[in-house]
Order: structure tokens, then C-alpha cells, then sequence
């Protein structure tokens, strides 16, 4: 059962960890699109 967490707690972090990738990337497309329309 202990195992099992464990092993629970690490796809967890994995999954949190792309989502903040996701998130992350979202941002920078957000922001230059942004910079675009300032351009422009």
C-alpha cells in the first residue's frame, strides 16, 4: 500500500509539473500575440 502511494504521489507531480509547462507556454503565446497587436 505504501508502494502504491508513492507511486501515486509521483504521476501527481508529473502531471502538475506539465500542466505548469502548459500553462507556462499559454502565457508566452498570450503575451506575444499581445505584442503584436501592439505593434501593429
Amino acid at each position: 500500500m505504501k508502494n502504491n502511494q508513492s507511486f501515486f504521489l509521483a504521476i501527481d507531480c508529473f502531471f502538475e509539473k506539465k500542466r505548469e509547462e502548459t500553462v507556462r507556454n499559454d502565457q508566452e503565446r498570450i503575451s506575444s500575440r499581445n505584442t503584436l497587436s501592439i505593434k501593429f
